[in-house]
């Protein structure tokens, strides 16, 4: 049971944590195009 809860966890971080950087990645892409302009 707690095995199962602990690799429920781990799968949630993991895809937080890739969400996260995404979100990060589409900030500073968003920021460059407005510098740039």
């Amino acid at each position: 049971m707690l095995d199962r809860i602990f690799e429920f966890a781990k799968g949630y971080v993991v895809s937080f944590i890739v969400c996260f950087l995404l979100a990060l990645l589409l900030v500073g892409a968003i920021s460059f195009v407005a510098n740039g302009s």
